[in-house]
């Protein structure tokens, strides 16, 4: 039996550029991914996503980033193929429409990778609990609080790529 990857992750989608980057708990390696017309990590995403023994950890990941994700590894065989330009800008439609659902969550028994969703885990979601990942940062005191330096609906040139993967570390 192998062991269990338990992968903290968060992913950014802008109208040109997809980021997936995530941390494994007890390697603390880092995985970084792109989607952009200066480079297609597609493969090697679905690749690494697709590990049976992976386990996402996220915050709202359960209505938003596994969404996405869930979407992107349903249609893998019709993604794979197209140029990057075509595949980000059919993820940021999805993306959209994700953020306009009231419920956007994918059952359980339908998941590829199995969730851990650290607003749910807290009540979050609830009226009284209600905060954002900023407001428990604040809260928390962290050094580094920082909002997404680059505006989703802006086209990203190459230079902002590492700006983006930056943030989302």
């Amino acid at each position: 039996m192998s062991k269990q990857i338990i992968e903290v992750y968060d992913i950014e989608v802008l109208s040109n550029c997809f980021t997936y980057t995530g941390l494994d708990i007890y390697t603390k390696t880092w995985y970084q991914f792109v989607i952009h017309y200066s480079r297609n990590d597609v493969k090697e995403l679905i690749d690494h996503l697709t590990r049976k023994e992976l386990i996402l950890v996220g915050f709202n990941n359960e209505k938003y980033d596994y969404p996405i994700l869930h979407h992107l590894l349903n249609h893998k065989e019709d993604y794979i193929s197209l140029n990057p330009i075509t595949l980000t800008q059919l993820l940021y439609d999805k993306s959209q429409e994700i953020i306009s659902m009231e419920f956007s969550a994918i059952a359980d028994k339908n998941k590829f990778i199995p969730q851990i969703d650290l607003f749910l885990i807290w009540h979050y979601n609830n009226k009284a609990r209600h905060c954002s990942l900023k407001q428990l940062e604040v809260a928390m005191r962290l050094p580094n609080v920082e909002d997404m330096p680059i505006h989703h609906t802006k086209y990203c040139t190459e230079e902002d790529i590492p700006i983006i993967l930056s943030y989302n570390k």
